[in-house]
C-alpha cells in the first residue's frame, strides 16, 4: 500500500483516493469535458436498443401467430419437452444439456436451441417420433404452400 493504512493508495490516510483523484482531475478539465461525465438525462442509446428488441419480439410473435413463419410441431416440442424433464442434468440425453456450459459461447448456444432440439430428434428419438415430426413438418409446408398459390391467384 501507501503506508497510511487506509488502503486507497494515496497517502493521506482518509480512505477516498479515488474521489480525490477523481475531483482534482475533473476541476483541471475544460468545461467542455466535465459536462461528458454527467449522465444524460435520458440514455437514448439504451431507450432505442430496448424498443429495438421488443419490435423484434412483437414481430415475431404476430408472425408465428398469423403462421407466416414455421414453428417446431406442437408433437415434437412437447417430446422434446418431456425427454428434458425425464432426463434432467443427463449430460447424454437431456436434450437442453447444451446450454449449461457457461462460457463465451453461451449466448450463441442459447440462440441455436432450436438446432440442437432438431439434432436431439433426430439421434434420440425413435421412428415413429421421428415420422410424426416430418409429418407435421410437410404438412406445415404444404399448407404454406398453398396460401401461397391461393394468394398468388387473387
Amino acid at each position: 500500500g501507501d503506508g497510511d493504512g487506509d488502503g486507497d493508495g494515496d497517502g493521506d490516510g482518509d480512505g477516498d483516493g479515488d474521489a480525490e483523484i477523481q475531483a482534482m482531475n475533473e476541476a483541471e478539465l475544460p468545461s467542455e469535458f466535465r459536462a461528458l461525465l454527467r449522465p444524460p438525462v435520458v440514455a437514448w442509446p439504451t431507450i432505442l436498443l430496448f424498443l429495438g428488441c421488443l419490435s423484434g419480439l412483437v414481430g415475431v410473435a404476430v408472425l408465428a401467430l398469423s403462421e407466416q413463419i414455421p414453428l417446431a410441431p406442437f408433437d415434437f416440442a412437447r417430446w422434446i419437452h418431456m425427454q428434458r424433464h425425464r432426463f434432467t442434468n443427463d449430460a447424454d440425453r437431456d436434450p437442453d444439456h447444451f446450454g449449461y456450459k457457461m462460457d463465451l459461447f453461451t449466448p450463441l448456444r442459447w440462440l441455436n436451441f432450436d438446432d440442437y432440439g432438431t439434432k436431439f430428434l433426430l439421434e434420440e428419438a425413435g421412428d415413429i417420433v421421428r415420422l410424426s415430426a416430418a409429418c407435421a413438418v410437410l404438412s406445415h409446408a404444404h399448407d404454406l404452400e398453398c396460401a401461397a398459390l391461393r394468394a398468388s391467384r387473387a
